[in-house]
């Protein structure tokens, strides 16, 4: 039984079987996984007004849902659970309960959502709507035995929005990985999350409708980093029925507050196995580092990188992203903690997260990782700000260290594998180069705006990429009498909507297809390495598309009065993809990719392949 909203104080009987639900609608399992004695204890006294809407019998009989996360060892206890400075931080509830354990509980007080108020005016007759949420950590240590020693460790467990009272640096990451993987068939998986390290950290999540193999699904071994997968566990295991793991380990089991510390332990042990090496020993091809020492220095690099003050450096390969997927519909934007703030006291909102935006809002210039993760940016939707990160979470991108290739992601630095490194290098070192005469790349003139004549009195603007292409089909042409047409700005209406692809910069007459960026990090020179490969594919498989750019080849020789039979891709079939890449500065010498853009461009030009195209790539001088 409870009072109505107007009472902070509230009474509750048989309740340990029942679900509770606040008034948002969120169903947390506290009443179900505690017994009625302990939850009566841990209701707010006075400041806190937990909603509870009405028991639901939980639709497993005798099962709760749990989402188990394992504590970074030696790290510090008062650190574990997220302190918020902001003005909307609610209020955090410490109680000690079972055996010790450490329960965290922050409410959320009854409040009007956003919307309420700012679309509907006050001439409309809008009921008291009011909402609440909720969100709990419970803290539990376990001493288990190892092979030398006692070793004890904090489990937490997230009820609700818990997982928000978390400090991401507390959690072990994987953990819930390698406890599915450790635990599951290789064609037991139905649904993954991953994310591409070679280039643009583009993160996708696919679902089959059975379960099936890593093979069947869109993940590719060679440039994707599994971030967390769901599968069906074998029967009677200690991990049966469908589980996901990724940081955090989710499972459906018949445990409650009196077995779960029976529990753990059989849970730590699946952890520490290294029997996913049967089944999916490519996961280790990018593996966590360990090694302390190494991470900082790690850390130090990447901020001497991004930070402005260190000078001019070549072109960054870290850059800022969002480090989960989201549900756009409800996003308003992003806040950067530190940003001055509008007169109604309200961060700014911004519509993705930048990093010379993070670094300017630093009140002091940034030196340290503390620094780094300190910093917070916070998700703005349209009822309140649940969700945020700190600003190391967001970095991503890769960097040498040692003449050792590592990336970040989600915080967390990866070693690159010495075998898997070995044999990307040599793929590379291996490739065809060029025969194709490209003129260097002239930084002061070409990066000036350019007048071209359209028509005999029409003229357009160019400039650096575009103005180097017009040069160079003038010079090849010069030397080959026309065997090359400017296909540059032509683009390519395909593929419904706005799709719009362009074919390739240069062609050839002999099936040639050229593509030229300007060197700029790993995230372009994917989309330069991808770009190739959707055009070939495209003209190999698609006959809409090759009539489309026929008629721009039949439209540009109309335009400049010259014959282009020899150009249709109907007499010029495509056998070679070019790429020419300019190099980042003058007179550099240093031509090459960072580690990632190699492995992009392996995995094209092995797609290539199997469309029996060949593959070049030359390097352009920069003057």
């Amino acid at each position: 039984m409870w009072k109505s909203p107007s009472s902070p104080v509230h009474t509750i009987s048989s309740i340990g079987k029942y679900r509770t639900k606040h008034a948002t609608g969120t169903s947390l399992c506290i009443g179900c996984f505690l017994n009625s004695d302990v939850l009566v204890d841990l209701i707010f006294k006075k400041s806190i007004y937990l909603a509870i809407q009405h028991y639901e019998e939980d639709s497993v009989a005798g099962k709760n849902k749990l989402n188990i996360f394992l504590i970074k060892e030696g790290f510090p206890n008062d650190k574990i659970i997220e302190q918020h400075n902001s003005s909307s931080a609610r209020t955090i509830q410490k109680l000690t309960i079972h055996n010790n354990y450490k329960l965290y509980i922050r409410a959320n007080p009854q409040h009007r959502p956003d919307w309420v108020t700012k679309f509907f005016d006050s001439s409309q007759d809008i009921p008291n709507i009011m909402v609440s949420s909720i969100g709990s950590i419970l803290i539990i240590p376990i001493s288990m035995h190892t092979q030398d020693s006692v070793v004890t460790r904090l489990f937490a467990l997230a009820f609700g929005y818990g997982r928000a009272l978390l400090n991401p640096s507390a959690i072990e990451q994987r953990f819930g990985l390698k406890c599915v993987l450790n635990s599951v068939a290789d064609d037991a998986l139905r649904k993954i999350g991953f994310t591409d390290v070679s280039g643009n950290a583009k993160r996708s999540s696919e679902q089959l409708p059975r379960s099936a193999t890593i093979a069947e699904f869109a993940l590719d071994v060679e440039r994707n980093l599994l971030n967390n997968v769901t599968a069906k566990g074998q029967e009677n295991d200690l991990l049966d029925g469908t589980i996901t793991g990724g940081d955090s380990i989710s499972l459906t089991k018949n445990i409650d507050i009196n077995i779960i510390e029976n529990f753990l332990p059989q849970l730590y042990q699946r952890y520490r196995s290294n029997k996913y090496k049967e089944n999916f020993e490519w996961v280790d091809n990018i593996s966590p580092v360990k090694d302390p020492d190494l991470k900082r220095r790690l850390w130090d690099e990447a901020i001497h990188q991004i930070n402005p003050s260190s000078g001019e450096r070549p072109a960054s390969t870290l850059w800022m992203a969002i480090p989960d997927i989201l549900n756009w519909e409800s996003v308003l934007g992003f806040q950067i903690a530190g940003e001055p703030k509008s007169n109604g006291g309200e961060l700014p909102l911004h519509d993705d997260i930048l990093l010379p935006e993070v670094i300017a809002s630093f009140r002091k210039p940034l030196q340290t990782y503390d620094q780094l993760s300190s910093k917070k940016i916070l998700v703005k939707d349209s009822e309140d700000t649940h969700q945020s990160w700190s600003a190391d979470k967001c970095l991503v991108g890769e960097i040498e260290l040692g003449h050792r290739n590592y990336c970040v992601s989600d915080g967390a630095w990866y070693e690159i594998q010495k075998d898997y490194e070995k044999r990307i290098n040599e793929d590379y070192r291996q490739t065809k180069h060029s025969d194709i005469s490209f003129i260097p790349y002239l930084n002061d003139e070409y990066n000036q705006p350019f007048q071209v004549p359209k028509t005999d009195r029409e003229k357009y603007e160019i400039k650096c990429e575009e103005r180097y292409n017009y040069e160079l089909e003038r010079q090849l042409n010069h030397s080959t009498l026309e065997h090359y047409m400017l296909m540059d700005r032509h683009l390519v209406s395909y593929g419904g909507g706005r799709s719009r692809e362009e074919f390739c910069d240069l062609l050839s007459d002999d099936g040639q297809r050229i593509h030229v960026k300007r060197y700029s990090g790993s995230a372009v020179m994917s989309h330069l390495f991808n770009q190739g490969l959707v055009s070939a594919s495209l003209e190999k498989d698609a006959d809409a598309f090759t009539n489309k750019v026929n008629d721009i080849i039949s439209e540009i020789g109309a335009e400049y009065k010259s014959q282009v039979e020899h150009f249709l891709l109907k007499n010029n079939q495509v056998h070679e993809v070019v790429f020419g890449i300019v190099a980042p500065h003058s007179n550099s010498t240093n031509h090459d990719l960072p580690f990632f853009s190699k492995v992009a461009f392996s995995a094209v030009k092995k797609q290539l392949q199997r469309m029996g195209l060949e593959t070049s790539i030359q390097w352009i001088e920069n003057k």
